[in-house]
């Protein structure tokens, strides 16, 4: 059946059901789930903050309590979570989110930091009353350093997050208006936070740089790794003011796709002082390597050890592919051969990261090499998008 539309009433009444439509659909919920707080449940796998035997990860997700500004009462939510109750404004405002956590005794001496991967949008962030950051960055990962006089060791302590979710002039975000028939951005602590946990003597800051010859048959691995020396610092003698620890810095690649082989190694001994900024830099030469393109999307682990003697003090695992990006002539080069893009574009509904796999799977399926994310994805996300074959193009 074919409806006029002369009539301007009918029209915007047919504009109107689009919108609460594909408002349902993409975020792949029921109008009654959007009515109230939403919960979404998300598992941090990121390669952004890797573990192993010296470095970890301790969730914050669960059960907050939660209140808008100018209630009294507080009201239990699981995090993380979005508050929208599209398409009204009730979640327009500034909220206020607190939660308990115990520091155990092995967090003593170590270097420890909170990652917000995603809040939107204006963050005051607390830790018993203190004031530790702020954020605004709203889709992108922001860490922030904490320190032990923060906290008590094996007792209670209480961190708050004060949220405004108010977008333009309406509060502090720099984010423009969402347009009509966009979807809700998402509101409130809509992906994963965690305490991140690293040895007080290890790595700190890694930069790895990917250098082809010029028929791409051989490469060289290009480092500049940072030393924390937090733990040397404190075990300074009475009188002295540095104090020095000779260790090894150990690299190795392993092709996964071949049982984890051995495919280079590198080491070499290191001096650390307490006293000055340890940075160390080297290279080494790579032969037989799988280019990494959307067609090949061959990934390598890259393992970095910090040693004494036979000691592991620190290790950082990190997933790894060898490509090269230029611009030459206008064109996009990947590993010295020009790339058409045939890409889709993703604006995430409801930042559910089993949806936005989803996304990935079917861009894939699409035969696109790339996706463009007007809002940034999550890190596990990008992550996923490496591991399938996908160039990302990440707005904001």
């Amino acid at each position: 059946m074919l409806i006029p539309m002369n009539n301007k009433f009918t029209f915007l009444f047919l504009t109107l059901c689009c919108y609460f439509i594909s408002s349902w659909t993409i975020s792949d919920l029921s109008w009654a789930q959007w009515a109230d707080t939403l919960t979404v449940i998300q598992q941090n796998q990121s390669n952004w903050f890797p573990t192993s035997e010296t470095r970890w990860q301790s969730p914050l997700i669960g059960e907050w309590i939660y209140r808008l500004k100018g209630e009294k009462h507080w009201r239990k939510i699981q995090l993380p979570h979005t508050i929208n109750a599209c398409p009204t404004k009730k979640a327009d405002g500034i909220w206020f989110f607190r939660r308990t956590f115990v520091v155990p005794n092995r967090w003593q001496n170590k270097r420890w930091y909170l990652v917000l991967n995603g809040v939107n949008s204006v963050c005051d962030v607390r830790i018993n009353n203190r004031f530790v950051g702020y954020y605004t960055h709203g889709y992108c990962p922001v860490v922030i350093p904490l320190d032990d006089n923060l906290v008590q060791v094996a007792q209670r302590n209480e961190i708050e997050l004060k949220i405004d979710t108010r977008f333009g002039n309406r509060g502090e975000n720099l984010l423009p208006h969402i347009s009509f028939l966009s979807p809700c951005r998402p509101k409130g602590i809509f992906r994963d936070l965690f305490f991140y946990i690293e040895p007080g003597l290890g790595l700190s800051k890694t930069k790895l740089q990917f250098l082809p010859n010029s028929d791409f048959s051989k490469w060289t691995l290009r480092y500049e790794v940072e030393i924390a020396a937090k733990t040397l610092q404190q075990e300074l003698p009475p009188g002295t003011f540095s104090v020095q620890k000779s260790l090894l810095l150990e690299l190795q690649i392993a092709d996964p796709d071949a049982n984890n082989r051995k495919i280079a190694a590198y080491s070499t001994s290191i001096n650390v002082f307490s006293d000055t900024a340890n940075v160390f830099t080297g290279e080494f030469k790579l032969k037989n390597i799988i280019p990494w393109s959307p067609t090949t999307p061959k990934i390598y682990h890259l393992d970095i050890y910090l040693k004494e003697k036979h000691k592991v003090l620190d290790h950082l695992v990190y997933k790894i592919g060898f490509r090269h990006i230029e611009i030459r002539e206008g064109s996009l080069w990947l590993n010295g051969k020009p790339v058409t893009i045939h890409g889709v574009t993703v604006v995430e509904g409801v930042p559910l990261q089993r949806k936005s796999r989803f996304y990935v799977t079917q861009a894939k399926s699409l035969n696109a090499n790339a996706i463009y994310w007007p809002f940034p994805p999550s890190p596990e996300v990008l992550d996923e998008c490496d591991q399938t074959g996908l160039l990302s193009i990440v707005g904001l």
